[in-house]
């Protein structure tokens, strides 16, 4: 990948462009995620290029689990 000064626009463009395939159903975009970011990580790249646009594929794992869960209850044994 090259380190233009709009790869990484251009790779979020792409998941975009990518998740307009999939249902929007969080469990789904989810599972499509999963997928792309394992298929990322065997390309093994590591251009800061790279770097921002696997971060951005795990920002969006982390928003759409993180939506999906309820609130931890305060442990009050502590």
């Amino acid at each position: 990948m090259m380190n233009t000064p709009d790869a990484a626009a251009r790779g979020s463009a792409a998941i975009d462009a990518y998740l307009t395939c999939v249902e929007d159903v969080p469990r789904r975009r989810l599972a499509a995620l999963h997928e792309l970011h394992a298929a990322y990580l065997e390309l093994s790249l590591d251009s800061a290029a790279a770097v921002a646009i696997r971060a951005d594929i795990e920002n969006r794992i982390a928003a759409i689990a993180g939506a999906g869960q309820a609130p931890k209850a305060a442990d009050r044994h502590a």
